[in-house]
């Protein structure tokens, strides 16, 4: 997906406008379950001089396990997701999970340990009914790395300014459009290397009135971080999000998929093979669609990863990840390195057959993740493979 893609999906779908008053409130049941997906672009400045531009994309999956008087307990794994190089499709970077508590209004409380989520109590609403029109402010947190210590972050109070705009129906969905607003700013008194955050973030959030949960937002961002011996390092740039309530897939669901992966892909003449696990799908494509030490896939394989990619497609609400693995032969930072490439080569060809970008990433483990024995080699050769898992459980 680029990167005007949501943007895009909000300005060519057909809008009628609607007016009256709501009472704006997180439904909260045991149970539910929210995917949340976020691309974020900045372009990068120092000095006022144009450095390099950022794409990332970070991925949560928060099920509500919990409620007690109109506070509801939220269990979330976070991803996020960077590129390598120029390369388009996104390599899985960190793994990330959290526990956290929030009001019928928004507002968030979080462990002091935690850094997950990020921006919290955005959006809060008021305990009255709220009109077209209205404004409110309401206190939200950001939390910022340090970019000059890597292992730094700075926890901000922000003032939130909020103006409900109107209501929209969009593909059977009436949504609220509110914008909101809020300036970023921190001067550390204690910090030997940031002198300050100076910033702003401008909003549109998109409220889904029938499930009473966020749909959609859209975000312009500039933060300036100025360092203590003059450094001045803006980063400039938009990012959009789309949040879903999903569920599992049912086991029935499952083992069709199952069932139709393994007539149009696998068979034990090609090495490739699936297996079920906990979570989702396996199709182990073995070792064979490369050469010895290269990541370039062989031509006769494109027409097996063709059907894969079309099956792909049918099912766009499952995400999947591409891992590469090795044996314990060379070195270990080759090994990763080459398991890398080749689960890239894959996600990018799955990616040119129109599997969007956004529920796709890929990681290389190279020789930590064994199924046989290494000291063998049959062990060895099955140790070489890319494996492809549907999500079914997120």
């Amino acid at each position: 997906m680029n990167k005007i893609s949501f943007l895009l999906f909000i300005q060519l779908l057909l809008i009628f406008e609607l007016s009256f008053s709501l009472d704006f409130k997180y439904d909260q049941k045991v149970g539910r379950k929210l995917r949340f997906k976020n691309q974020v672009i900045f372009d990068i400045y120092q000095n006022k001089i144009y450095q390099e531009s950022d794409d990332q994309m970070n991925k949560a999956v928060l099920e509500i396990t919990a409620v007690s008087n109109g506070i509801g307990v939220y269990n979330g794994k976070y991803f996020n997701y960077g590129h390598k190089g120029t390369n388009e499709s996104y390599r899985l970077m960190n793994v990330y999970s959290g526990t956290y508590s929030q009001d019928e209004r928004g507002k968030m409380f979080v462990s002091p340990r935690d850094i997950i989520p990020s921006t919290r109590s955005v959006p809060t609403f008021p305990t009255n009914s709220i009109n077209i029109g209205d404004n409110w402010n309401a206190r939200g947190e950001e939390v910022l790395k340090n970019i000059f210590d890597k292992n730094g972050v700075f926890k901000i109070d922000v003032d939130v300014k909020y103006r409900y705009l109107s209501n929209l129906i969009i593909t059977n969905k009436t949504l609220a459009v509110i914008s909101l607003e809020y300036d970023i700013l921190y001067n550390p008194e204690d910090d030997p290397a940031l002198a300050s955050i100076y910033g702003f973030t401008h909003n549109l959030f998109y409220w889904d009135i029938e499930s009473s949960a966020p749909y959609f937002y859209s975000e312009e961002i500039n933060l300036l971080y100025t360092s203590r011996n003059g450094d001045a390092i803006l980063y400039k740039g938009n990012s959009a999000s789309i949040m879903e309530e999903i569920s599992d897939v049912t086991n029935v669901e499952k083992a069709n998929l199952m069932k139709e992966i393994s007539s149009q892909v696998s068979s034990p003449s090609n090495g490739i093979n699936i297996r079920e696990a906990i979570d989702g799908i396996i199709v182990n494509l073995g070792n064979i669609l490369f050469d010895i030490n290269f990541y370039n896939i062989k031509k006769e394989f494109e027409e097996k990863l063709d059907k894969l990619a079309a099956i792909l497609n049918q099912h766009p609400a499952l995400d999947i990840v591409v891992s590469g693995h090795t044996d314990n032969t060379g070195t270990s930072p080759y090994n990763t390195i080459l398991s890398e490439n080749r689960a890239m080569a894959i996600t990018d060809y799955l990616v040119s057959k129109g599997v969007v970008k956004t529920r796709i990433s890929y990681m290389g483990y190279g020789p930590t993740k064994p199924i046989a024995d290494n000291s063998t080699a049959s062990g060895r050769t099955l140790n070489r493979r890319v494996e492809i898992k549907i999500i079914t459980k997120e």
